[in-house]
């Protein structure tokens, strides 16, 4: 009763509040619904880059790092684009085809590809395939298709389509092998199970005015993992530089022969021998080694002529494909007339070894019931014999080369020990290390190649030669057998296809050499040749201690320095001789000349200095000399000429009397008495000395004033040959010894 007592307003108020909480109930679905429709709208509109990304990165899982991929239109059930697998390879167009339920869980309902392009050849041994779960077609495909035996690879232009089956894939193609300007029609098939290639075939039918190229081939895997198979290929007089070809393989049994007609040659040969088991006979023979290499489009590898040949005998093949136990291969290589760029073709080798299988690699040994083996290359004067190759027989190389007979120009009988490491076709390095039969000279060094050329060291270790020893280590050098001291040397050069160059440092330590009329010694230094062709010298000097060709001087050195116009420039430092600085006028010398002439310019001395620096010690004298001596240094050694040194003025000689000077040749001078007693106060109007091959020359024009009642007694004395002695000191200094702790630092 109350109820109908209230207001008509106050009645309505609770029906007024639903309808405005069902207002905002009613705008929170519609933004919601709103939202959800915009994150939709944004998910679709980015769901395009995302499968974009997606599928790149299979792609690139697929073993194409540089895979790109690019979607151009996007659809409920379809998508369409084009990718990129690096390089000029890719795919022009792809549809993939789906439902919107399989977009979501990743699964195709079918591929197609168009116009595929790839470059690496296909082989039966790929196993970078993906697993498949919807169909493929694949057309207007540019594919390469490797060869048997590594003779090459041919284009293919192929349409394929690719089925999924319950546990793999089914391939079917056809398509042309792109030989010559008709091709030849090629039939593939494949089978993928499980985690590899379980089958594979392909057919060759030539066509009348094609290529001469046919036969089929099959494979297919058997459940220990090995391989069957059959191949009957059969090709004559095909272009693009393929060899005549016959492959056959059936039933364990094999015959490849491979034929580039003039160049090389082929044979290989596995079939049952006397024992019942299975041998393998292969020859190569190359005759043309630089063509050879350009068929298998490898870079020429600088040889001329041949032939060449590399044989392959073995006992005992398994004939499961590939075979699961290797027996040992016997290996030789023949090669003889062969030529060294544009050298003469008179260089041989013959090698020989074993090649064993261990631990899934090949490994080369010395076989024992082979001959060793031998390189000559007489452009070089190089003979190594029983030469012998160890090691991994992969690229990239890793062998071991060794000759205990090794034969070089101008050196001892040696032994060799090397390594060789690289692949021929980029970079090969061969490192050296030569011994001399007697441990006396020790020589290493390496040699680089490269497509574009390559580099060489040489280092000659230290070796301290005795008198006669250079002629031992050294046999036919441009050497004095004389030569004594320290020598050691390093050698560089480099090459290019355009060009060869080189540099050269030779150490001299305390080294000394005489010949007919000179002695040197105390020579230190390094010389420098900053070129090998033309030779060319920087200006350097050397230390040299004694310098006697016929006249000790001490103390000086040599600068010198050989532009590349082949005149060696010589600036000879002052020596010392009897207390004076001896000059001698800057020179040439041009390579090649027979001889080279020297000027000693002696200045004014006292001839008390000068007899005492001929060992004459006892004498007391008065006076002044002064002259030049001419020398001439040739193959049989030193020689003076007209001149020498003469006084100034009168003077006075007085030699004690008592015994018979010691420094008067008792042989070839007369009267040494009466020439004892003129010396004891002699004075001349003139004086000279002359240095003669057979020793210095005292002339003399005086008297004695006691003797004879100063009757005039002029006199020609044959003095003997004074003691050669090195000046005391510490060795170089300065330049000269920064430069030879230069050389010894260098580790390069």
């Amino acid at each position: 009763m109350e109820r109908d007592r209230m207001p008509r307003g106050r009645r309505n108020l609770p029906d007024r509040g639903n309808r405005l909480r069902a207002s905002k109930r009613k705008e929170k679905v519609l933004l919601v619904s709103g939202l959800l429709a915009l994150g939709l709208l944004a998910i679709w509109l980015s769901l395009p880059s995302l499968l974009a990304t997606r599928w790149t990165s299979q792609l690139r899982a697929l073993g194409f790092p540089q895979a790109e991929l690019a979607i151009d239109d996007f659809g409920l059930t379809q998508a369409t684009g084009a990718f990129s697998l690096g390089q000029e390879d890719g795919a022009d167009r792809f549809i993939a085809r789906y439902t919107p339920a399989g977009l979501w869980s990743g699964r195709f309902a079918g591929l197609e590809v168009q116009g595929l392009r790839l470059s690496r050849p296909l082989t039966v041994s790929m196993t970078d395939l993906p697993g498949l779960t919807a169909p493929v077609q694949i057309t207007q495909a540019r594919l390469t298709l490797a060869l048997p035996v590594g003779i090459g690879s041919v284009p293919l232009l192929m349409d394929a389509a690719i089925s999924p089956t319950e546990d793999g894939w089914h391939a079917e193609g056809q398509g042309t092998l792109t030989v010559g300007s008709t091709g030849v029609p090629a039939r593939i098939t494949a089978d993928w199970r499980g985690d590899g290639l379980s089958a594979a075939g392909f057919s060759f039918t030539p066509i009348p005015g094609g290529p001469r190229l046919g036969g089929h081939g099959s494979i297919r895997r058997l459940a220990n993992g090995g391989w069957t198979g059959e191949l009957d290929v059969t090709g004559k007089a095909l272009p693009q530089g393929l060899p005549d070809m016959m492959l056959r393989w059936k039933a364990g049994q094999g015959h490849a022969l491979l034929e580039w007609p003039g160049i090389a040659r082929l044979d290989a040969l596995l079939d049952p021998d006397e024992t019942g088991g299975q041998r393998l006979a292969a020859t190569l023979r190359v005759d043309d080694v630089p063509g050879f290499a350009a068929r298998l489009s490898r870079p020429d590898p600088g040889l001329t002529g041949g032939p060449a040949t590399l044989t392959l005998s073995a006992r005992n093949v398994s004939t499961d494909l590939p075979p699961r136990d290797w027996p040992d291969i016997a290996v030789s290589i023949e090669a003889r007339s062969l030529g060294i760029g544009q050298g003469p073709r008179d260089n041989a080798l013959s090698l020989s070894g074993t090649a064993r299988r261990i631990d899934g690699e090949w490994w080369l040994s010395p076989a024992a019931d082979q001959p060793p083996g031998s390189l000559t290359i007489p452009t070089l004067g190089l003979s190594a014999k029983g030469l012998a190759l160890t090691g991994r027989l992969a690229w990239p190389l890793d062998l071991e080369v060794r000759s205990p007979h090794l034969r070089l120009p101008w050196l001892a009988p040696a032994t060799l020990a090397a390594t060789l490491r690289g692949d021929p076709a980029e970079d090969l390095r061969l490192e050296w290390n030569i011994v001399t039969g007697n441990g006396g000279a020790s020589l290493t060094g390496a040699v680089e190649l490269n497509g574009a050329g390559g580099r060489a060291v040489a280092k000659l270790a230290p070796i301290r030669l005795g008198e006669g020893d250079a002629a031992d280590l050294f046999p036919g050098a441009p050497l004095p057998h004389t030569l004594t001291g320290t020598i050691a040397a390093r050698l560089t050069a480099a090459w290019n296809s355009e060009k060869a160059d080189g540099t050269a440092d030779i150490l001299l330590e305390e080294a000394g050499l005489r010949l007919p009329g000179l002695h040197l010694a105390g020579i230190n230094g390094v010389l420098r040749f900053d070129r090998l062709s033309p030779l060319s010298m920087p200006q350097q000097t050397m230390a040299i201690g004694l310098f006697d060709p016929g006249i000790a001087l001490t103390a000086g050195g040599l600068g010198l320095s050989l532009p590349a116009d082949g005149v060696l420039r010589l600036a000879p430092e002052p020596f010392r001789w009897a207390g004076q600085n001896v000059t001698l006028p800057h020179s040439t010398f041009r390579l090649g000349n027979d001889h080279l002439d020297l000027r000693l310019d002696i200045p004014a001395t006292p001839v008390a200095d000068v007899l005492a620096a001929l060992g004459i010690v006892d004498a007391q004298a008065e006076g002044t000399v002064i002259g030049s001596v001419p020398i001439r240094i040739d193959a049989a050694g030193a020689h003076a000429g007209a001149g020498g040194l003469q006084a100034v003025g009168p003077g006075r000689l007085s030699v004690p009397a008592g015994p018979l000077p010691s420094w008067l040749d008792p042989v070839r001078n007369d009267s040494l008495a009466l020439v004892s007693r003129a010396l004891s106060d002699y004075r001349f109007r003139s004086l000279g000395i002359i240095f003669a091959a057979d020793g210095p020359h005292l002339t003399l024009d005086g008297a004695n004033p006691s003797l004879y009642g100063g009757y005039a007694m002029p006199m020609n004395l044959i003095l003997m040959p004074p003691p050669k002695t090195l000046p005391a000191g510490g060795g170089p200094s300065g330049m000269v010894a920064a430069d030879m702790a230069a050389f010894k630092a260098r580790k390069d």
